[in-house]
């Protein structure tokens, strides 16, 4: 899988084939306000449109056209959806 959890101090951070969280949003996908499109919904706490990605495709093409993105990944044997703005990693 693309997606790979690294210990950093205590807490978990993500990297998505070479790519990191710019900012996690604490928000829940399923209280996002729906929009007329698919896998897409509204936050009205940055005003943005989140993206749904169900493959690592569209988390690829999503990634690459800057948009914020939703996705769910196995942790610690449950499904948790993350959610959140994810650029290249400049390191």
């Amino acid at each position: 899988s693309p997606l790979t959890p690294t210990m950093n101090s205590n807490d978990s951070q993500y990297e998505i084939r070479n790519c990191v969280f710019a900012y996690k949003c604490e928000a829940d996908w399923e209280t996002l306000e729906d929009t007329n499109k698919e896998k897409i919904r509204l936050c009205h706490a940055c005003e943005k449109e989140v993206h749904f990605c169900e493959d690592d495709k569209e988390l690829t093409s999503s990634i690459r056209d800057n948009f914020c993105v939703a996705f769910e990944r196995v942790e610690k044997n449950r499904i948790v959806k993350l959610m959140g703005l994810i650029r290249p990693d400049s390191r």
